[in-house]
């Protein structure tokens, strides 16, 4: 059975309004996300809670990988040795805390260095470190916490300070020094169950 035509036939100004709606609904949204900031973190935790829907990040040429939530975004930089996970966030412009935007910040930033004596205040400060262990005690800016297993391997864990303190895991593997730093996390008590996540993932694959 056929509809009459004047049954289905959708005329051009309830299409207009439906796109000036749906204008309207995302505007509203927008607005809304920008007024209420910690939305878009319990959103993020949320949908990241689960790491089975998390991306495999590789990077074979200094054999390690992690996995992270699939939404957050991943950057390498110099030859992939720095890599860094960040997540969507509302910032305030220059400070005013009444006028916000969209932006993406760093979680963790991952070091790669061919050794100890490349760690670039072990070389710059002539701190003659040759071991981890040296490196970590000669280093004022790093506090030691104690140590953690990494990949399967000890590794030590420490309060990085500069232009603030964050929480930072050191390791070598095969004497390559890793550096995994926690860029808004100033101390082990503030690592949230993603941060954990993201650890507990890490592996060495060379």
């Amino acid at each position: 059975m056929k509809l009459p035509k004047s049954w289905i036939k959708v005329t051009f100004l309830p299409k207009i309004l439906a796109i000036l709606l749906l204008v309207l609904l995302f505007f509203i949204g927008y607005q809304y996300l920008l007024k209420h900031p910690t939305f878009i973190q319990q959103l993020d935790d949320v949908l990241s809670s689960s790491t089975n829907y998390w991306k495999t990040y590789t990077n074979e040429k200094y054999g390690y990988g992690f996995k992270y939530p699939r939404h957050w975004k991943l950057t390498e930089y110099s030859d992939s040795s720095i890599v860094s996970i960040s997540r969507l966030t509302i910032q305030p412009i220059y400070g005013d805390f009444s006028n916000n935007e969209f932006t993406y910040s760093n979680v963790v930033s991952f070091y790669y260095y061919n050794s100890v004596t490349d760690e670039p205040e072990n070389s710059m400060n002539h701190l003659g470190a040759t071991n981890l262990e040296e490196m970590v005690d000669k280093n004022s800016l790093v506090e030691r916490i104690g140590q953690i297993d990494l990949g399967g391997i000890p590794a030590i864990d420490a309060i990085l300070y500069g232009h603030g303190s964050y929480y930072t895991v050191f390791a070598t593997k095969n004497t390559h020094l890793y550096e995994i730093i926690f860029d808004n996390t100033s101390s082990k008590e503030k690592l949230t169950p993603i941060h954990k996540a993201i650890l507990s993932t890490f592996t060495f694959i060379k």
